[in-house]
């Protein structure tokens, strides 16, 4: 019979913890849910025991361990009692289980049978025939039952065998994993004191003592403890003489079997030992040691830290044959010297390359560490001509070694300029008289700073500005446009000024490069006066030549326009102008709506619309000649404009039934506000008295057809009329 899991405190053994990456929300069927169960899915199913060449037999009792996938994609233990973390054992009594009140997700488990004389004999595992979590089968639940198939535990099959160094020298302590994938995650066992290892090292607390049966790939390593730190290490190796996973021989276990002769000889793994000392020649401990390695084409950081030397100043790095380092070191705080790369680099770029080139090699490599040396740079040189305006530029020399940044300072007669920090710089009309230096500062990491000023410049020099005598363009006349010609002026940045001249005297107000004469300029000569000016400069004024006398303007004559067409929307009007002098006349028009501008309205002729409902329109009419005074006719108005209103086809809804309410519909009719009248017909005669949007069907219209008639109104618009299409014949109740 099922029996359900009640939540039993069972503390996960230490080994079953390595094994595990846990995941996942608590459940079973029980009459408390655990906090953590949250869902209507759940898992059953049933467990055996079975010994070699035996029959299935099912267990008595067991535990379940079970594991939900996370967000983050791992695995979380659920614990049976979320009160007490740890207790993530589900026991269950007899050969079934069922896990009750799971949410949706996906799951994986172990079970192991704690039956009489089953836990010595029967191996634990993961669904399905799994010796790890991360080689299990997982399981999807939703909202119902999964039902699995039965889950036989066999009796637990080992592999063992013997580690030795190349010399057959057995290796004690050295560690032996057991992968059943490329991503790792094994139990791992130690060599005993003659190298030799087995699987049944791993007891788990009772739940077999061996490995699921399946493929492995066996690899062993040793490394040196922390007790002798110059002890060799060995190169992790896989069995059968391979360097990866990918390149392993299989183990195949079998239940109640023994893979033996499983045997590594590992290679003694090259050292590199590195002594830091301080500029005294005294061992430096805590220094800390930065690691680079050659890897994927690139220099990188490859160890993160903190990594130090030990009391002895030393610091022991295991690495591999052909790969390349680079170490640099930093004292700590008390101990003289700077960070220096190996050997005697104050960058990575210049740090001296280590590797290994052979087995047990050890190389071993001391750095005394000193003071920082000294940026080293020239006396910088200022090219470029000292005067306001002018950009002066700072040649800096030669400066080393590479990576040196340089600042810069300029100065004027000796003290700061504020902000000038470029390269470059270009005086102001505050340093006019000055004399002018660059402080040139070198800096780079693990050096002392360097700071060199140049030779001082001539005092700064504040030019004129240059200009030319301008010219004016154009026909002395009122009413006509004048423009001044300035000439060339510089240096670049000259702001010119504009003052217009009328027989000597300045004219208020005209003060652009253009000018047109009014009428009280008339018979006086015209003149004008440029200034040129620049803030790091001394101004310059130029007047032009006189212009001959101002004439006076012609003088423009037009008759009043007329409007055509018909005034509602949609409908174009024209205009026509009439005759206008003398020859040379511009004409512009602007169509108005009650007086009003209608933008953009300007051509010839303007179309109508609905926007223009209920107003008169106008047109009017400017004529402008160059030299004279514009002229302004505008027309008649119109008739007020009529709307045009825009109708949706006309529907009937309901059933054509005696009894029944009919409806119009109109759909959208526009422009809103506007009223609406209806009228209904019965086979296209009115029906009297039936003027609203709805009709109640009576006996008379039975065998008839109905329709209704829309009309819309609005104040000057255009009525207009819709009639429905015909209803089916209307039928009795």
């Amino acid at each position: 019979m099922t029996t359900p899991l009640v939540h039993r405190p069972r503390r996960r053994s230490t080994a079953l913890v390595g094994a595990v990456v846990a995941i996942c929300l608590a459940l079973t069927g029980l009459t408390e849910q655990s906090a953590s169960a949250a869902g209507t899915g759940s898992i059953g199913g049933s467990v055996f025991t079975q010994a070699v060449g035996g029959e299935k037999t099912p267990v008595t009792e067991g535990y379940i361990y079970l594991h939900r996938l996370n967000a983050d994609g791992y695995y979380d233990s659920v614990d049976s009692d979320p009160t007490d973390p740890g207790t993530d054992g589900y026991p269950f009594t007899g050969s079934t289980f069922e896990l009750g009140g799971l949410a949706a997700g996906t799951y994986k488990f172990e079970v192991a049978s704690v039956g009489t004389n089953d836990a010595k004999l029967y191996q634990r595992e993961y669904y399905d025939d799994a010796e790890y979590l991360h080689d299990a089968t997982p399981i999807q639940v939703g909202t119902t039952r999964v039902q699995l198939p039965d889950m036989v535990l066999e009796q637990a099959g080992q592999i063992s065998g013997r580690v030795t160094d190349a010399a057959g020298k057995p290796l004690a302590d050295a560690s032996v994993m057991f992968e059943r994938t490329r991503s790792g995650g094994s139990q791992g066992v130690q060599t005993d004191a003659n190298g030799y290892y087995t699987s049944v090292q791993d007891p788990r607390e009772g739940f077999g003592e061996g490995l699921v049966r399946g493929d492995y790939r066996v690899v062993a390593s040793k490394y040196s403890s922390s007790s002798d730190p110059d002890a060799p290490s060995y190169e992790a190796e896989y069995w059968n003489n391979a360097t990866s996973y990918d390149s392993a021989t299989a183990v195949t276990v079998q239940p109640g079997k023994t893979a033996a002769n499983i045997n590594f000889t590992l290679a003694e793994a090259p050292r590199i030992r590195l002594t830091v000392k301080d500029p005294a020649g005294n061992p430096v401990p805590d220094a800390a040691v930065g690691v680079w390695q050659f890897y994927e084409g690139e220099w990188g950081p490859r160890r993160a830290g903190p990594n130090e030397t030990d009391d002895a100043g030393v610091y022991r790095q295991t690495v591999r044959i052909g790969d390349r380092y680079k170490f640099f070191f930093t004292p700590p705080a008390g101990v003289d010297g700077v960070t220096e790369w190996y050997d005697n680099a104050y960058s990575e770029a210049a740090a001296k390359e280590v590797t290994a080139t052979s087995h047990g090699e050890v190389i071993d490599i001391e750095i005394k560490l000193g003071p920082a040396p000294a940026v080293a740079g020239s006396t910088p040189t200022i090219t470029g001509t000292p005067q306001v305006g002018q950009q002066l530029t700072a040649d800096p020399g030669t400066w080393g070694p590479a990576g040196v940044e340089l600042a810069y300072q300029w100065l004027a007669n000796g003290a700061p300029i504020e902000g000038a920090t470029q390269a470059t710089y270009t005086p102001s009309i505050e340093d006019a008289t000055k004399t002018i230096t660059v402080r040139v500062t070198g800096t780079l990491s693990h050096h002392t700073t360097t700071a060199k000023t140049s030779a001082a410049t001539a005092p700064v020099a504040k030019p004129v500005v240059a200009g030319s005598t301008p010219t004016i363009t154009g026909t002395p006349q009122v009413g006509q446009q004048l423009t001044t010609d300035p000439g060339t002026w510089g240096p670049t940045g000259v702001e010119l000024a504009y003052q217009w001249l009328a027989n000597g005297a300045p004219i208020e107000g005209a003060t652009q490069a253009t000018y047109t004469p009014s009428i009280e300029d008339a018979t006086k000569t015209i003149a004008v006066r440029v200034t040129g000016t620049l803030a790091t400069h001394t101004a310059t004024t130029k007047t032009s030549a006189a212009t001959a006398p101002v004439a006076t303007p012609p003088v423009v004559t037009g008759a009043a326009p007329t409007i055509s067409g018909t005034p509602r929307s949609g409908k174009t009007l024209s205009v026509a102008t009439g005759s206008w002098g003398p020859a040379g006349v511009t004409l512009a028009r602007q169509w108005r709506a009650d007086g009003a501008a209608i933008t953009g309205a300007t051509g010839s002729t303007l179309r109508l619309s609905n926007a223009h409902a209920g107003k008169k329109i106008t047109v009017t009419v400017t004529g402008t000649i160059e030299g004279g005074a514009p002229v302004v006719r505008t027309s008649a108005a119109t008739a007020k404009v009529q709307g045009v209103l825009t109708a949706k086809k006309v529907t009937i809804s309901g059933t054509a039934k005696v009894g029944r309410t009919l409806r119009a519909k109109t759909g959208s009719w526009g422009p809103a506000p506007g009223t609406s009248s209806y009228k209904w017909y019965r086979n296209g005669r009115a029906i009297s008295g039936q003027k609203k949007s709805t009709y109640k069907v009576r006996k008379a219209d039975v065998g008839k057809r109905i329709t209704v008639r829309v009309t819309q109104r609005k104040s000057s618009y255009v009525t207009v009329s819709k009639l429905s299409s015909k209803t089916a014949k209307v039928k009795k109740k």
